[in-house]
């Protein structure tokens, strides 16, 4: 028995594209795999100094204000801001943990990273906000 000519041309032609299918696919595999390699390589510890890790604090009077703040624990500032030479505005951080102790939340504004901070109940009375950064 013999087999028509063109069923196995047709046959091979057919085998011929999904061996060419298969080729293509494993390129592109490669191809993904190397951009991949690339971008994870970018990922990794820049070379020169390393960013401190840590939240900060600013702390703006608007009226003579006593204010203690704690950063990682240690004492930073304590006395009325925006009397004599203390100046209305400080900025307390990078750390981990910031405590800042308040009089009177009414007359002065609290930033965290920039944002406003406006804690809820009554302002007019004394209030420690603390401030942590859990960031790894």
């Amino acid at each position: 028995m013999k087999l028509p000519t063109a069923d196995l041309t047709e046959r091979g032609r057919g085998v011929m594209r999904g061996v060419a299918g298969v080729l293509i696919a494993v390129a592109i595999v490669i191809v993904s795999l190397q951009i991949l390699a690339t971008v994870l390589q970018d990922e990794r510890i820049p070379d020169g100094p390393i960013e401190q890790v840590g939240g900060t604090v600013e702390v703006r009077a608007t009226d003579p204000i006593r204010v203690r703040v704690e950063v990682d624990g240690e004492q930073a500032f304590s006395g009325v801001m925006c009397r004599g030479d203390n100046p209305c505005k400080q900025s307390f951080g990078p750390a981990r943990k910031i405590a800042v102790e308040m009089a009177d939340l009414e007359r002065a504004q609290v930033r965290y990273n920039g944002r406003r901070v406006k804690p809820l109940g009554t302002l007019d009375e004394p209030r420690t906000l603390v401030f942590i950064d859990d960031s790894p």
